[in-house]
């Protein structure tokens, strides 16, 4: 497992947890979600588990803070991890002024716009 985080250090942008799951489930239908309860719930909305057909286990897990600035992906492999990024940057609203922050690749930060492809994540932290 590796992670990556996704932020917004410098905007007013906030990411919806609905709009995350729903920007998902486009690309892979079979993911769920687990609400946040207890003392966890003050800082998280709770898990996305993305799911892959005939796959036993989650291949990602996202996390979308409470104040939504902060969207934190644990991934199984790196083979998920351009298209999730991706698949994250359609939700709706998402700024092109490069607000939102990719954090934990080479180089140290990336600079996110909307409607970004697999292609294009993979381009930008290789």
């Amino acid at each position: 497992m590796f992670d990556l985080t996704i932020g917004v250090p410098h905007g007013a942008y906030r990411f919806d947890r609905d709009e995350v799951l729903a920007a998902i489930r486009l690309v892979w239908p079979a993911t769920t979600f687990a609400p946040a309860v207890g003392l966890v719930a003050e800082s998280s909305t709770g898990q996305i588990q993305v799911k892959v057909p005939d796959e036993p286990v989650a291949v990602a897990f996202v996390e979308v803070l409470v104040d939504g600035d902060v969207v934190a992906l644990e991934l199984a492999g790196t083979g998920v991890a351009d298209a999730l990024v991706a698949a994250l940057t359609t939700v709706p609203a998402f700024p092109n002024d490069g607000s939102v922050v990719l954090y934990q690749w080479e180089p140290a930060e990336i600079s996110l716009r909307a409607s970004m492809t697999a292609d294009d994540v993979a381009s930008a932290h290789r």
